[in-house]
């Protein structure tokens, strides 16, 4: 489910910058009209089994996000009609931007064939979270990083 940018947006105006907060490493995505940064969460192995990953966070401390006390609002990438639309700054490209929508495609649509593999096709299972997903992955935190 690929999120949409549908006003003005100042590609690529922000530095990439990458931080940490709560122990996990974050990746800035943007900046809405109030100045609100707005991150990506490091992808996670949860539960023993499955990807988490697409988290978009903004926190109590906007200017530091690994001083802060806690998560001011979550929401996913593939949302619709989420902070996504509210950014006018963002630290990627439109080209990028593209990219990212596609790679993010990728992951939710190969994490939910890994789900439906989960105890019935386990070759297919390990092959989709220990080879694909983690390509996918590593493709977005390229993008987003330095």
């Amino acid at each position: 489910m690929s999120i949409t940018l549908s006003h003005f947006v100042e590609f690529g105006s922000l530095p990439k910058k990458q931080t940490t907060a709560f122990g996990k490493k974050i990746y800035l995505l943007g900046e809405d009209a109030d100045g609100i940064k707005h991150w990506l969460e490091e992808p996670s192995w949860d539960c023993n089994w499955y990807w988490g990953f697409g988290y978009i966070e903004t926190y109590t401390n906007n200017a530091n996000p690994s001083n802060s006390r806690d998560i001011e609002s979550h929401t996913h990438w593939d949302s619709k009609n989420t902070i996504n639309e509210e950014y006018v700054k963002t630290t990627f490209t439109k080209d990028e931007f593209d990219k990212l929508n596609k790679l993010f495609d990728k992951f939710y649509s190969n994490s939910k064939k890994a789900d439906k593999a989960h105890n019935k096709n386990i070759l297919k299972y390990e092959e989709l979270n220990h080879i694909v997903i983690p390509k996918i992955t590593a493709e977005i935190i390229k993008i987003l990083s330095k």
